[in-house]
């Protein structure tokens, strides 16, 4: 990879054999790629483009609740999920929790 104008911040690259291409770690990190992260091509238009993908934290609150969240109990929620599974048994659960507590 070599940058080809100071000027306009230009890389070029070459494309593989096995049609692949590296983009340049300056360009990935500035755009703020990871692995992972897709690439859009549109033959029509000679164009591409990277999207990077935003962290799970950044996705909280972007759709709107269907109406007003209960209040969360967390053991209400563990003991129907383990009875759910066939297994609950409360003071089981209880030795663990205080163990995990400590």
């Amino acid at each position: 990879m070599r940058k080809v104008s100071e000027l306009t911040g230009v890389y070029r690259a070459r494309i593989t054999s096995k049609g692949q291409v590296t983009i340049p770690a300056a360009v990935r990190e500035q755009v703020g790629l990871r692995p992972g992260d897709e690439i859009a091509f549109e033959p029509k238009t000679l164009r591409f483009s990277a999207v990077p993908r935003p962290k799970l934290s950044e996705l909280y609150g972007i759709l709107a609740p269907r109406g007003p969240m209960p209040p969360f109990d967390r053991d209400r929620e563990r003991a129907e999920a383990a009875e759910a599974a066939g297994r609950y048994d409360a003071e089981k659960t209880a030795r663990i929790m205080k163990r995990i507590k400590k």
